[in-house]
């Protein structure tokens, strides 16, 4: 995504084709390692607050190990 500063707002690329499906979601899972991680959980509280859904943050290497349960209605969010 990206902040346009004179018009004062947040374009988001790739996520805004499929932000009517987002919302209509159960939860979001974010997953990701290490400073991509850290910036996972700084945005939890975030996207809760303007989402109004549960949001996960999972070390991608625990996401793998302990095959975190999944549904249909998830949303997962890699981050790089």
């Amino acid at each position: 995504g990206r902040v346009n500063f004179s018009t004062k707002k947040v374009v988001l690329g790739g996520i805004k084709d499929y932000a009517n499906e987002i919302r209509r979601c159960r939860r979001l899972i974010l997953i990701a390692c290490g400073t991509s991680y850290h910036s996972a959980v700084a945005t939890r509280q975030l996207l809760e607050e303007l989402s109004e859904l549960p949001v996960m943050v999972e070390l991608a290497s625990d996401f793998l190990d302990r095959n975190t349960p999944v549904f249909r209605d998830d949303v997962c969010i890699f981050i790089s």
